[in-house]
């Protein structure tokens, strides 16, 4: 498995933080860890999310500022992030728009999110990419493929008469998550993809080692260049998902550890951190990738 450092589509963000104490100490929010503990508390008994008890287990561990760091860090955009050097979940406060923490803000079900997310990537980083196996990889092409087919598919054709490249849709979206994500060889990607395609790639293999698919510019630019959608410039399909999914789910199509922390805390009931119907674009897969949580979470 492949752990990003930067991410493509949010321009020099890095994924996992390295900040040193100090540098925290200049952001953090006064007695942010104490806030969440005493927000969360009066939710605990009308929690049911599946990650109730180990988010709970950290809350009520008598010392919850041992494990995360609550800041304001404006030169970040995202939520949640592990900060490897002090071995701590950084949330972060700027993207809700506050300077604290208080009963009604950030809704303690965003706060609630954001302690899944981060025990998910905190766990995942250490260790547990190492737990998933290649298998996996047809779950995350199903969900992609019917994700851009509902968002890009009737633009670019493949719901009218172009519908029979919705099959090397599939295979460049799996060339992608086997040799991005899973960090595969690419003959052996290759080989997998066609096969969960039902394409025969041998007519233009050659031409597929002009792509490093462990880049998402170069994944948009297979698309285009194989006629998949005709003309998808690395702009447009940014401005495209930033707009329908925000900024804060782009990192699940860069890094699979993001993609499964970002599922998980997108499940919380009435979080309102993600896109309310990331779910709907394949309901199946969709739960499926909340079990593929499981096997780090449990």
């Amino acid at each position: 498995m492949i752990l990003k450092n930067k991410f493509e589509l949010v321009k020099d963000r890095v994924n996992i933080t390295n900040l040193s104490q100090s540098e925290i100490a200049k952001m953090e929010v006064k007695n942010g860890p104490i806030l969440i503990e005493n927000v969360l508390k009066t939710q605990e008994d009308s929690t049911t999310h599946y990650t109730k008890n180990i988010v709970f287990k950290m809350v009520n561990s008598g010392n919850l500022s041992n494990f995360i760091s609550v800041v304001k860090y404006p030169e970040y955009p995202f939520h949640v992030t592990y900060n490897k050097s002090t071995d701590k979940i950084l949330i972060n406060l700027f993207p809700f728009g506050v300077d604290t923490i208080t009963a009604i803000s950030p809704d303690p079900r965003n706060i609630y999110a954001c302690l899944a997310y981060g025990i998910c990537l905190k766990l995942f980083v250490n260790g547990g990419l190492e737990k998933i196996k290649t298998q996996y990889f047809g779950i995350l092409v199903s969900y992609y493929t019917s994700m851009f087919l509902q968002m890009f598919g009737r633009e670019f054709g493949l719901l009218g008469r172009y519908s029979r490249d919705i099959n090397k849709l599939r295979f460049f979206i799996a060339c992608y998550i086997l040799i991005g994500f899973f960090g595969e060889e690419p003959k052996k990607a290759y080989v997998l993809a066609a096969k969960a395609s039902l394409v025969d790639y041998r007519d233009f293999e050659s031409k597929l080692s002009d792509y490093d698919f462990t880049k998402t510019e170069d994944f948009i630019k297979s698309l285009s260049d194989f006629e998949v959608f005709r003309g998808m410039t690395k702009y447009y399909f940014v401005s495209k998902m930033w707009k329908h999914m925000t900024i804060h789910f782009l990192p699940a199509l860069e890094d699979f550890s993001r993609m499964i922390s970002i599922f998980v805390a997108s499940s919380v009931p009435g979080n309102t951190m993600l896109p309310r119907f990331i779910s709907k674009y394949n309901e199946t897969e969709y739960e499926k990738i909340l079990e593929i949580s499981k096997v780090v979470l449990r």
